[in-house]
C-alpha cells in the first residue's frame, strides 16, 4: 500500500515517539502526529481493500468464524482478526522483504515505524489501548476505528452471495466445489 511504501522509502526518517529512545534531533510531538496520520492511512487502506479481497481468503475467514462460533462465541470476530492480522498484515509489516513487499530490508527507522503500525493493528483487532502515555494519540485513532475493524472482519468473513455456490476452482481435483465439500477438505 502507498503508506507502507512511503515509510519504506524513508520518506519520514525517524518517527521515534518514545522520549526515552528519541535522538536529540527528534521532535516526539511532531513524530506522534505523523505516525498517527500514517496509522490511520494504513487502517483506511485495509478497510477499503474489502472489494479486492480474494474469494478464497473470504472462504477461509468464513470457515474460521463458523468453526469458532461454538467455543468462542463472545470473541469469534477477534479470532478471525487475529488470524488475518497476525498471519498476514503483521507478518508483512514486520518483514516486508520476506513477504514480497520489498526487494530488500527496510532501514532501521522504517522498520521501527512498521513495528509501531503492526502493534497498532494488533491493538485494534484486540480492542486494547497502548499503555504508554506517549502513545495516547494513537489510542484515540484505535478507539475511532474499533467499530470499523469489527465491520471489516464481519464482512471479510462472509462469502458474497453470488459466489456462495462456487468455491475454489479445485479441491482434490474436483471442479466447482460446493461449500460443504470445501469445508470438509479443510478439516482433513
Amino acid at each position: 500500500s502507498a503508506p507502507i511504501h512511503a515509510v519504506c522509502s524513508n520518506k519520514y526518517g525517524s518517527l521515534e515517539v518514545n522520549p526515552e529512545h528519541a535522538r536529540p534531533e527528534d521532535d516526539v510531538v511532531a513524530n506522534i502526529s505523523q505516525l498517527t496520520a500514517i496509522v490511520q492511512e494504513v487502517f483506511d487502506c485495509i478497510f477499503n481493500s474489502l472489494p479486492r479481497c480474494p474469494r478464497n481468503f473470504r472462504v477461509v475467514c468464513s470457515y474460521i468464524k463458523k468453526s469458532c462460533t461454538e467455543k468462542f462465541a463472545s470473541s469469534v470476530i477477534k479470532v478471525v482478526g487475529a488470524f488475518i492480522i497476525l498471519q498476514y498484515f503483521s507478518a508483512a509489516l514486520d518483514t516486508p522483504e520476506a513477504n514480497g513487499l520489498l526487494e530488500k530490508a527496510p532501514g532501521l527507522d522504517a522498520r521501527r515505524i512498521l513495528v509501531l503500525i503492526s502493534k497498532a493493528l494488533q491493538n485494534l483487532v484486540n480492542h486494547t489501548r497502548f499503555r504508554e502515555t506517549y502513545m495516547d494519540p494513537l489510542n484515540k485513532v484505535l478507539e475511532a476505528n474499533f467499530d470499523r475493524m469489527n465491520s471489516f472482519l464481519e464482512e471479510v468473513s462472509q462469502v458474497p452471495p453470488d459466489d456462495s455456490s462456487l468455491f475454489p476452482a479445485t479441491v482434490d481435483g474436483k471442479q466447482n466445489v460446493k461449500q460443504e465439500d470445501y469445508e470438509e477438505a479443510l478439516k482433513q
